[in-house]
């Protein structure tokens, strides 16, 4: 299953770059110009992550050495044979994401939302049907019929929904046109995000035996929850913001940046508070009467509070990337990005003497933290952030870390006194958001005469 981390690094950044392009494009373009960009994005995608299959193809025997992974031969082929069907993955994924940002151009998001269920859908209904019989296998063939399916559906789409003509790649347009730059610099900015894990992984390693398979039972929880946020999130402020951009319309997406971040850290951190108590209650009760000591689920649980309390760091970060991105300034992403990486290394090998494996967990939040700040703070630089907003947000990070102190080590009285604090920092904020719901001015109400 760690083939798949390819389409998250190679192709859903290409979606993410062309977005902001596919936007331009609709409004200063003809038809005929979007058609031939979009059909050269298409081919260069596709031409990229082709040459990228054939080298795995050839050179994953070899890889393998040099990584020092000594399998069986029987156990060799069948690791490269669910490769190649996972390479095949890869493959469709570029005329996969290419559609999607054109769907999302044309303000229609529920519809790709909801034709990328069917990769689960089916590899459920695949395990299910034959599973027993045929193990990993039925996953990958299952995974490789989804995405199938998911681009079937974004091509009915397309055809119905969005009205181009199919023409030629146009190789001279498309040099000028596509963000090349920007594409690349989102793929380094996924790859050092998709190292924390295996980064991690290679902490807990040093620690007791049992701690890489706690951090992973720990990390699936967060990275589901982060997963299920980041897609919604996604899949709407980007073309929202790509849009504004596009239409010159900078005074509404700066009072949306705003609105969205406020919005977000409003929800977030009542949002955390609440998982972070859930979550022994769930994890004790999932793992009562599994092979599990006490310990070990103690530990899994510490991973899980832990991790869950990144959420306000991490959804001001992703509304942060996507506002940085519909101006093209990626540069900034891959900064916080690496950023982040080199923290969860320096963090993670620090915190798990004290901690142990939930210190890795807690080293991943405090990096969440680092990076959000630093996008925040660029939006911030740019003037496209009130300085108020950023300190409304900096103080109400700062008292959810108080908050979750207090009621982590069940100091009760200071958790009230930081409760009410936040409180009324929440009343602040709701007024600055209604501000920003309405472009920056609170309408007045009409006076209306009587008799």
């Amino acid at each position: 299953m760690r083939w798949i981390i390819f389409v998250s690094v190679l192709s859903i950044p290409a979606g993410t770059a062309m977005t902001p392009v596919f936007s331009v494009l609709q409004n200063v373009s003809d038809r005929l110009t979007q058609a031939r960009v979009i059909a050269s994005a298409a081919l260069f995608l596709s031409l990229l992550l082709a040459l990228v299959s054939i080298l795995l193809y050839f050179l994953a025997p070899y890889l393998f050495s040099a990584l020092s992974w000594h399998y069986s031969d029987e156990k060799m082929a069948v690791i490269l044979k669910i490769m190649n069907i996972y390479l095949v993955i890869l493959l469709l994924s570029g005329l996969v994401v290419t559609a999607n940002a054109i769907l999302n151009t044309e303000g229609i998001l529920i519809f790709p939302t909801v034709a990328q269920l069917a990769v689960p859908v089916v590899v459920f209904m695949a395990l299910l049907m034959f599973g027993a019989a045929h193990g990993i296998n039925a996953a990958a063939y299952g995974m490789l019929a989804g995405q199938i399916v998911n681009l079937v559906l974004v091509v009915y789409a397309l055809r119905r929904w969005v009205s181009l003509p199919l023409l030629r790649p146009d190789i001279s347009m498309a040099l000028q046109q596509l963000p090349f730059y920007q594409y690349f610099i989102l793929v380094a900015a996924s790859l050092s995000a998709a190292l924390v894990v295996p980064v991690a992984n290679a902490i807990a390693a040093k620690l007791p035996v049992g701690s890489i398979a706690i951090i992973g039972l720990g990390l699936k929880v967060v990275l589901l929850v982060t997963g299920v946020l980041g897609m919604g999130m996604t899949t709407v402020l980007l073309p929202y913001f790509s849009n504004l951009v596009a239409k010159f319309n900078h005074h509404q997406a700066r009072s949306d940046l705003s609105f969205f971040l406020l919005l977000v850290t409003l929800l977030s951190v009542p949002a955390a508070l609440v998982l972070t108590v859930l979550a022994e209650f769930v994890t004790v009760a999932v793992f009562a009467n599994s092979a599990l000591s006490e310990v070990d689920i103690h530990n899994v649980v510490r991973v899980i509070q832990y991790g869950v309390i990144q959420l306000p760091f991490f959804t001001c970060g992703l509304v942060a990337i996507k506002f940085i991105t519909a101006y093209q300034r990626t540069w900034i992403i891959l900064l916080s990005s690496l950023v982040g990486l080199v923290l969860t290394v320096i963090l993670g090998v620090f915190l798990a003497k004290l901690f142990g494996v939930g210190g890795i967990s807690l080293a991943m939040t405090l990096s969440m933290a680092v990076s959000a700040a630093i996008l925040v703070s660029y939006a911030n630089y740019l003037k496209h952030l009130p300085v108020s907003d950023s300190v409304f947000i900096v103080f109400n990070w700062i008292l959810f870390i108080t908050l979750f102190i207090c009621l982590h080590y069940r100091v009760y009285v200071a958790a009230v006194i930081s409760g009410s604090a936040y409180l009324l920092l929440v009343a602040g904020n709701w007024h600055a958001m209604i501000v920003h719901a309405y472009g920056g001015k609170i309408p007045l109400r009409y006076r209306y005469k009587v008799g």
